[in-house]
């Protein structure tokens, strides 16, 4: 019995004095990153007092498809890694050796390749310019480093269309088109900062588009590749090919007199097609047409 209270006494005496020297070795800190080309960077830290070398290990960090894994040692608190991929996420940490003792290992720190630190604050400056009938224009200041930027746009409030579009743009400022008059929108940015490294969305931002403006084939001419009846209508309206033309129905939508789509119509055949209309109120819309080859509007009467 006494001689195992010895063995355990050994232990201890022997883990806090391990402890202790590895307490007199301080830990690394302030590491930071910068770039010294698109696939090497430098990494450095605080010097630490009375260490003889530095321990360093590079990883790939979140999102990076490639493994790499680069150690070394330094006697000075500066180590340059090279074979990165450029705009790629990785992280490096640092411990120091006292003449045979080491401390702990510091947090990693994250960094991009060909990118320096990390940057991914939010974006200001979101402005909404040129907004016509069916697009509009978004700029913000620019941001320095990263991959791009990511713009979302969707429905806005009482827009009766689900709506949502996001892409990616290099430079700050992106321009859309395809939506529809006189409807309201919202529209919010992001920084991308690495490869699968985004920064926070930046409020939403709402727009409206202009109404539309009748042009000259509003009307229904006599001669039209296309006939709408009866006109006016009450619980439908049917359109019509007529004979001889090659035009094919692709898409019908209405609008009301402010440019404001109010349905989207399904064609159930490219010749000839026939529409209810019992959920709207009365009044005049315009029917756009969109064929294989042409764009026509027609101008409806619903008079229940």
């Amino acid at each position: 019995m006494k001689k195992m209270k010895l063995t355990i006494l050994t232990l201890l005496i022997a883990v806090l004095s391990v402890h202790q020297l590895s307490a007199q070795c301080p830990t690394p800190s302030g590491l930071a990153a910068s770039t010294m080309g698109a696939n090497s960077s430098s990494l450095t830290w605080q010097s630490v007092s009375g260490v003889t070398s530095y321990l360093v290990k590079v990883e790939n960090g979140r999102n990076n498809p490639t493994t790499f894994l680069v150690t070394g040692t330094t006697v000075n608190p500066v180590f340059t890694v090279n074979g990165l991929t450029g705009g790629f996420v990785y992280k490096f940490k640092v411990r120091s050796n006292c003449g045979g003792n080491h401390s702990s290992w510091s947090p990693w720190f994250t960094f991009v390749a060909g990118g320096g630190a990390i940057n991914c604050n939010l974006l200001t400056g979101l402005t909404i310019s040129n907004t016509t009938s069916t697009g509009s224009t978004f700029s913000w200041n620019a941001s320095a480093g990263g991959l791009g930027y990511g713009v979302k746009v969707e429905d806005g409030s009482g827009n009766p269309i689900n709506f949502s579009f996001v892409a990616n743009t290099l430079t700050n400022s992106y321009s859309i088109t395809g939506l529809n008059p006189s409807t309201n929108y919202k529209v919010k940015i992001r920084k991308l900062c690495a490869v699968g490294v985004t920064g926070p969305w930046s409020a939403w931002m709402p727009f409206t588009t202009a109404a539309l403006r009748l042009g000259q084939g509003d009307d229904v001419a006599e001669n039209s590749l296309i006939k709408l009846s009866p006109n006016p209508a009450s619980d439908f309206f049917e359109l019509k090919v007529l004979d001889g033309s090659d035009e094919k129905i692709e898409l019908v939508q209405l609008y009301d007199l402010t440019g404001k789509m109010v349905a989207n119509l399904f064609v159930s055949d490219e010749n000839i097609s026939k529409f209810p209309i019992q959920d709207l109120h009365n009044g005049v819309y315009i029917v756009k047409i969109q064929t294989n080859n042409n764009s026509i509007s027609k101008r409806l009467i619903i008079a229940k």
